[in-house]
């Protein structure tokens, strides 16, 4: 037995920037955190986001 701890992939979504907050009455789609569950709203190119961005920081 060796004392090294098994390699863990990275996490793709640690890696992304948190989505940017869209300005009011841009278009927005709204999403539910997938840690917190409260829902959240990103710009529709960000559509695949997955964190809001209070969980995303950490």
């Amino acid at each position: 037995m060796s004392d090294e701890s098994p390699a863990t992939p990275p996490s793709k979504a640690a890696h992304k920037p948190p989505p940017p907050v869209p300005a009011p009455g841009a278009p927005a789609l709204h999403r539910v955190c997938i840690q917190c569950n409260n829902m959240f709203r990103v710009p529709p190119e960000y559509f695949d986001a997955k964190q809001c961005p209070n969980c995303h920081k950490g």
